[in-house]
């Protein structure tokens, strides 16, 4: 049989074929011996096929041209898709072949659903994931497990890929959610990373925050991860409290304080890092008081609901104490 009639007969119902064996496929038309397909699961999963019979066809494979405008280049071509697709035809020399790979296709995009945020999974993989911080994806699912080591210290974090990722946010699984750090630290930080998937992809309640643009959906992997792992818990366990300079935990999980007052105790103020009760307190509560202390690392004024009282209140606490501790003195002195 010749190569244009072998071609013709298979695309006599090749939009039939196509339509009731491959999800999400739609033949979009063909020229000659050049056939033309698309595959969209969602509006961010969307792949184009430029599919070219060969002269010999079906005794060589299919010549298949893949282009995407959601999907990342590094997937289609760094991650060798074409290469796969490419062995998967050498299976059905002698056969129709668009129909198997046209499912190939649209099963990998189902069974991948790390597919709609390959640049975010990618860039996770070279800037979040380290010694200290192991990444266990499930492709089929959707789920990025996460877990966290350093200074004896453990936490595990999942997080979940939706399937109209970015419209609909990365979401955290907080009751899986596991740590030896204290929940004091972690439940703020587990909500705040919530508001940050959010914000990621519904507008702000004050529209004056826009400035007159209108709101755009952002990806949210790639942040919450970064927010949650790299800027908090890890963050939390390999920092030094910057006043003393000593480790800010223990390494022994055992070894955390948990009395409030206790000056080793780990307080994290409003920028979000942490510092020892003990020297955040005397920062606060020592000269010079004619301006609001600063962060040492980021330089934000430093704010926390347990040091409230302004400058002048603290100058004049730290001037009654002061003379007191004179009248003290020259008690002493006059005893002696």
């Amino acid at each position: 049989m010749s190569f244009n009639s072998q071609a013709l007969k298979e695309l006599s119902d090749i939009s039939e074929r196509v339509k009731h064996n491959v999800p999400y496929a739609t033949v979009e038309s063909y020229h000659g011996n050049v056939l033309f397909v698309s595959i969209s699961r969602t509006e961010r999963v969307t792949l184009d096929c430029t599919i070219l019979f060969t002269e010999d066809y079906p005794q060589s494979p299919l010549i298949i041209q893949l282009k995407s405008k959601t999907l990342a280049d590094e997937l289609l071509k760094g991650m060798c898709l074409v290469k796969l697709l490419d062995e998967n035809c050498k299976k059905f020399i002698g056969q129709y072949q668009v129909v198997p790979q046209m499912k190939f296709l649209s099963d990998y995009l189902t069974e991948n659903i790390f597919c709609c945020c390959f640049d975010e999974f990618q860039k996770i993989k070279r800037e979040i994931c380290s010694k200290w911080v192991e990444l266990k994806p499930k492709q089929k699912k959707g789920i990025a497990h996460f877990k966290i080591t350093c200074r004896g210290h453990e936490s595990q974090v999942k997080l979940t890929v939706p399937l109209n990722y970015p419209t609909e946010a990365v979401s955290i699984d907080i009751k899986e959610f596991q740590s030896t750090l204290p929940e004091y630290l972690t439940s703020p930080i587990l909500k705040q990373a919530v508001e940050e998937a959010r914000k990621c992809v519904e507008p702000p309640l004050n529209v004056k925050v826009l400035k007159g643009k209108p709101f755009e959906i952002r990806p949210s992997f790639y942040h919450v991860a970064k927010f949650l792992i790299l800027d908090s818990l890890l963050m939390f366990k390999q920092t030094n409290c910057r006043l003393c300079s000593e480790p800010a935990f223990p390494d022994k999980p055992e070894d955390v304080r948990a009395y409030n007052r206790d000056p080793m105790y780990v307080e994290r103020v409003y920028c979000g890092h942490i510092f020892h009760f003990g020297c955040l307190h005397k920062l606060i509560n020592t000269p010079p008081f004619n301006e609001n202390k600063q962060c040492p690392v980021c330089k934000l004024t430093i704010y926390h609901e347990r040091w409230k009282e302004t400058p002048q209140v603290l100058a004049d606490r730290w001037a009654h104490k002061q003379a007191k501790q004179r009248e003290l003195e020259e008690v002493i002195d006059f005893l002696q």
